[in-house]
C-alpha cells in the first residue's frame, strides 16, 4: 500500500514539473502600441517680394534683361534729364484706368490726392508701364492709380529705399482736393526785387540728388559764373515777363524738381535765389508774403534764353 501511495506522489510531482516548464517555455505577449499620426508640417506661404501689393502689382528698375520678357511697353517720359531713372509697373491680371500720378498730400500726410500725369484705358500683364522717375526728398511724390479687380480704386505712392535703392509700393488713402483760397495773379517786369545795391557775383548749381550720409539734398556741380555770362542772367531775370502771386493756395505752391538753382550776391551780403520748375524754362522766387496753408508767395516767368545758357555753364 505504501509502495503505490509512493508511485502516486512521484507522478504528481512530475505531472507539475512539466507544467511549470511548459508556462516558462511560452514567451510573454505584449500588446503592440496603437500607432500615433504625425501631422504633416502646415506649408508656410513664401515671403511677399519687394515691391509687390496686393494687387498683384510690382514695380521695378527697368533692366535690359527685364525689358527683353516683353514684346511691347506702353512708356510715359515725364523727364529727360540725367539723374533720372526709368521703372517698370507690371501686374499678373489686367487692371482699369490705370494713371501715373503726382501726389498731392493733405497737412497730416495721412492721405493724398492723385493729380494725372498720365492715363491709360488698361495695364495688361503683357504690356507693362514704363516712366521717367527719380526719388527726391522724404516725401513721395509720385504714384499709380488704377482699379482693381474687385472695381475697387487703390493709390499707391512710390518709394526708393536710401539704404539699398529697392523701389517699394505704399498704398495710400484717396483723398479730396481741398478748396483753393483765391490768389491775386499780377503782371510783373522781371522776378527779381529792386534793391539799390548791384550784384557781386551770381553762382549756379544743379544735379540736385539726396544724400544718403547727411541726410539732406545736395547739390552735385556749382559754377560761378563769368562776367559776361552774370550780366546776361541778370538782365533775363530783371525785364522777364513774370507773374506775382501773393497769397498761393495750396495747389499753387511751387511743386518742384528743379533741375537749376541760381544765387544773386549783392554787394551788402543779401543773397536771392531763384530756381527753375522742374526741367522746364520756367524759374521763380519766393516772396515772404503767404496763403492760409502757409505756402508763401512767388514771382515766376519763363526765358529758353536763360535755360540754354545755364545748360551751356555746364
Amino acid at each position: 500500500m505504501k509502495k503505490i501511495i509512493s508511485i502516486l506522489l512521484a507522478l504528481l510531482l512530475l505531472v507539475g514539473t512539466f507544467a511549470a516548464c511548459t508556462e516558462a517555455a511560452e514567451p510573454e505577449i505584449t500588446p503592440s502600441p496603437t500607432p500615433v499620426e504625425t501631422p504633416e508640417p502646415e506649408e508656410t506661404p513664401p515671403p511677399a517680394a519687394e515691391g509687390v501689393t496686393s494687387a498683384n502689382v510690382q514695380i521695378h528698375l527697368a533692366t535690359d534683361e527685364l525689358l527683353t520678357q516683353f514684346s511691347s511697353l506702353n512708356e510715359f517720359i515725364e523727364f529727360d534729364e540725367a539723374g533720372h531713372q526709368r521703372i517698370v509697373i507690371t501686374t499678373e491680371a489686367p487692371l482699369l484706368d490705370f494713371s501715373f500720378v503726382e501726389l498731392d498730400f493733405d497737412e497730416s500726410f495721412t492721405s493724398a490726392y492723385p493729380i494725372i500725369l498720365h492715363y491709360q484705358e488698361q495695364l495688361r500683364p503683357e504690356a507693362p508701364f514704363m516712366v521717367t522717375w527719380i526719388h527726391w526728398g522724404t516725401i513721395p511724390h509720385r504714384g499709380i492709380l488704377f482699379t482693381d479687380l474687385e472695381n475697387q480704386q487703390r493709390l499707391f505712392a512710390i518709394h526708393q529705399s536710401g539704404y539699398d535703392g529697392a523701389l517699394v509700393l505704399e498704398e495710400l488713402v484717396i483723398g479730396t482736393p481741398e478748396e483753393p483760397e483765391t490768389s491775386p495773379h499780377t503782371p510783373a517786369t522781371g522776378i527779381l526785387e529792386a534793391t539799390p545795391h548791384a550784384w557781386t557775383e551770381i553762382v549756379v548749381s544743379t544735379g540736385l540728388t539726396w544724400s544718403v550720409e547727411l541726410e539732406e539734398v545736395v547739390w552735385s556741380e556749382t559754377r560761378t559764373l563769368s562776367h559776361a555770362d552774370a550780366q546776361r542772367v541778370y538782365e533775363i531775370l530783371s525785364t522777364m515777363d513774370a507773374t506775382e502771386v501773393l497769397t498761393p493756395g495750396h495747389h499753387e505752391s511751387q511743386q518742384t524738381d528743379p533741375l537749376f538753382q541760381i544765387e544773386i550776391h549783392y554787394g551788402d551780403g543779401s543773397v536771392v535765389v531763384v530756381s527753375s520748375v522742374e526741367a522746364s524754362s520756367v524759374f521763380f522766387r519766393f516772396t515772404d508774403t503767404f496763403g492760409n496753408h502757409g505756402d508763401p508767395g512767388f514771382v515766376r516767368g519763363a526765358s529758353e534764353e536763360l535755360l540754354a545758357l545755364l545748360h551751356a555753364s555746364f
